[in-house]
């Protein structure tokens, strides 16, 4: 999957959990238990897109220390328009 790629399924995944907590929360702003699984699975979701980028930013700044450039730019680029989504 391409950053550009992981960055959309990020941003997605973020606006559903948000929308969930936003309909699914009680009057004293708690969650079911039910609710608080599918919540914590949401997140779950999240945190390991956001583990896979950093992976994908750990990998361009190794090429780029053994001189792949090419790669490194590569990589950069697709860096760039994941943060360009403000995600």
């Amino acid at each position: 999957m391409t950053i550009l790629e992981l960055r959309e399924k990020r941003a997605k995944a973020w606006e559903a959990t948000k929308a969930f907590l936003d309909s699914h929360r009680n009057d004293k702003g708690m969650l079911s238990a039910e609710d608080d699984a599918t919540y914590s699975r949401m997140e779950q979701e999240i945190t390991d897109l956001g583990k896979e980028i950093a992976r994908l930013e750990k990998q361009m700044k190794e090429a780029a220390k053994m001189m792949e450039y090419e790669y490194a730019a590569v990589l950069r680029d697709q860096i760039i328009e994941l943060r360009g989504n403000g995600t």
